[in-house]
């Protein structure tokens, strides 16, 4: 069996292995799909070895907060998950050998998590709502790749709060010299949005394409556009419905 898509499932304690016995039965298992399976309070918060050597891409949606998976899929390569900050920082890092990732998130701890480095990542999606005390965790996930090459933002701003200017100041990044194109969906133009790629335009001096999608249906009063550098090979701002 090369794939397994799993919408829903129910694993209450008395069953909390079954997911780890499933898995153990399809050694050559290639796409795995866990769309909101539903964990009782125990089997949530003991561990569960999921041994799946061969699998190529994993897509997790849960809202789970403290799902505690021991990941072994050393051929990882593309990995999308959507799900709570928790269960998001505790999976990344057995990820690390996935060269795309996705990551939906309606919010990221608000203090900094140990970096784990995906020395083959060359695609980062994100998309996450750019509450107050994100920015560092921000930071420390795209200052994580380093031969990363595209970077899909999907911002979502309340339009209030920003980082201090000492916030910015105080930021000594590297990011990958391969990161060659930047899209950022959502846009809408706060001062929060316009720091951030102020800062990767400035720290990031390889990025050549950028292309910014404006949100029309926003009702937040765009305050400006970054401060794009001259020698950029392309820069394209268009309304998101002119754009798939």
């Amino acid at each position: 069996m090369n794939n397994i898509t799993l919408d829903g499932c129910e694993f209450p304690n008395a069953m909390k292995n079954d997911l780890q016995v499933l898995l153990s039965a399809c050694p050559k298992l290639k796409h795995l799909e866990l769309l909101y399976p539903v964990f009782s309070d125990d089997a949530t918060y003991d561990t569960t070895d999921l041994k799946v050597p061969e699998l190529l891409t994993l897509v997790v949606e849960t809202d789970e907060i403290n799902v505690n998976w021991e990941l072994y899929a050393p051929n990882i390569d593309t990995v999308k998950l959507r799900m709570s900050r928790a269960f998001c920082v505790n999976i990344l890092p057995k990820c690390t050998n996935a060269r795309t990732l996705s990551i939906e998130a309606y919010t990221l701890p608000n203090t900094n998590i140990e970096p784990c480095f995906f020395s083959k990542l060359i695609t980062l999606c994100l998309d996450i709502f750019f509450d107050r005390g994100c920015m560092p965790t921000v930071l420390d996930l795209l200052e994580s790749y380093p031969i990363l090459e595209l970077l899909k933002l999907q911002s979502c701003d309340p339009g209030y709060g920003k980082e201090s200017d000492s916030f910015w100041d105080s930021q000594q990044r590297i990011f990958s010299p391969s990161l060659y194109k930047v899209e950022l969906r959502g846009f809408v133009g706060t001062i929060r949005e316009i720091n951030l790629m102020n800062y990767l335009l400035k720290t990031a001096k390889s990025i050549q394409n950028f292309t910014i999608v404006v949100d029309s249906d926003s009702e937040i009063q765009v305050v400006g556009f970054p401060l794009f550098r001259s020698s950029m090979e392309s820069i394209f701002v268009s309304r998101r419905s002119e754009v798939v």
